[in-house]
């Protein structure tokens, strides 16, 4: 796998505007237009309405959209510093209901 690799075909999916154009996508209004792969955590996020949403990468390389969750158990604030580095965000683990 390749850190930051686009994923385009997942990101078509979550974009909004692309929604209409496939009635089969899935429903995220308010998503970013860009999920990041981070690789050390075998997984993508992204912002969806200001929550931190996830799907693990699948062995094959492709993100796994059936099981598409919002983080709400982070495995620790070097996990969280991770992905405020790659989405630009300042997630605090303390401020996570499920930690």
């Amino acid at each position: 796998m390749n850190e930051g690799r686009n994923f385009d075909e997942f990101n078509n999916l979550i974009i909004p505007e692309k929604q209409e154009e496939n009635p089969e996508a899935l429903r995220m209004p308010g998503a970013l237009p860009f999920a990041h792969e981070i690789e050390e955590l075998g997984a993508v996020f992204w912002l969806e309405n200001e929550h931190l949403m996830t799907c693990a990468v699948r062995a094959d390389g492709e993100p796994d959209i059936d099981n598409i969750g919002e983080v709400t158990a982070p495995e620790s604030q070097e996990a969280l510093d991770l992905i405020n580095n790659k989405l630009g965000t300042n997630f605090r683990y303390e401020n996570f209901a499920g930690r």
